[in-house]
């Protein structure tokens, strides 16, 4: 039997874009291209749990992932409300004790250098995306385990390190 994998998201900046949603003025943040196929193959492993930290209050949190009809996908929400902010590792190991999977087991993957810094605290594998906020070169010296700069490459990285 195979042991359960923990893959936490960032929320703005690595699943949804939130800069188009101030820029366009649109009701709700866009996910981004191809989002909802990378989400929806992962979940269909039966070894993998999908969980989100981040920055954003729960709220707000539930209703992005109600929006996208996302929220299921997901065993744990972790958000400032009930944990220590970013760079602290507290939402990741929330996380892990609420899905039961030990830090070897768990990823992070997150587009700023507060998602990168958080993984290194917590030490966890972290992988970190180029459709976001900050640069590779910041990420990468921020001690990003990886970076992937497409969406269709997420998997594989993630399958390498776990």
């Amino acid at each position: 039997m195979s042991q359960k994998k923990l893959i936490i998201f960032d929320l703005d900046g690595t699943l949804v874009n939130s800069q188009a949603l101030r820029e366009n003025l649109l009701a709700s943040e866009p996910l981004f291209d191809n989002v909802l196929e990378m989400l929806h193959e992962l979940n269909k492993r039966s070894d993998f749990l999908l969980a989100i930290a981040t920055g954003k209050s729960m709220d707000g949190t539930r209703r992005t992932l109600q929006a996208h009809k996302i929220i299921d996908y997901f065993t744990s929400l972790q958000t400032p409300d009930n944990n220590f902010s970013k760079p602290n590792p507290e939402m990741i190991y929330s996380a892990m004790s609420q899905a039961d999977v030990e830090k070897e087991n768990t990823i992070m993957i997150g587009d700023t250098i507060l998602d990168i810094r958080m993984a290194k605290s917590a030490k966890v594998k972290s992988i970190a995306v180029g459709w976001g906020y900050q640069s590779k070169q910041d990420l990468l010296q921020a001690g990003a385990t990886s970076y992937v700069e497409q969406m269709s490459d997420l998997i594989n990285t993630i399958d390498r390190h776990l």
